[in-house]
């Protein structure tokens, strides 16, 4: 498959003032060299998304997900988002 290009997008979001937000269902736990997904070539520059949604039943074979942000942005999906907190 293909993969996008999150360093340009990550860029042309920064130079839009928007926030890029990455669901790496699929290439959390295979792609990278460590396994951290298609996030990886942006961790290893430090820089990161402002959202990341990662899922356990693929690579990790278990069941749930992850929303990875800002304190501010979990404490707003937490506040307004409650139905979907414990949802798998």
């Amino acid at each position: 498959g293909d993969q996008a290009p999150l360093i340009e997008l990550l860029s042309l979001a920064k130079a839009h003032n928007a926030w890029l937000m990455i669901d790496d269902a699929h290439g959390f736990g295979v792609q990278g060299k460590s396994g951290l997904g298609s996030c990886e070539p942006l961790i290893a520059a430090d820089n990161l998304p402002d959202i990341l949604v990662i899922t356990f039943g693929k690579a990790v074979a278990s069941s749930g997900a992850c929303v990875l942000g800002s304190s501010e942005f979990i404490d707003y999906m937490l506040q307004f988002n409650r139905d979907y907190t414990y949802s798998t």
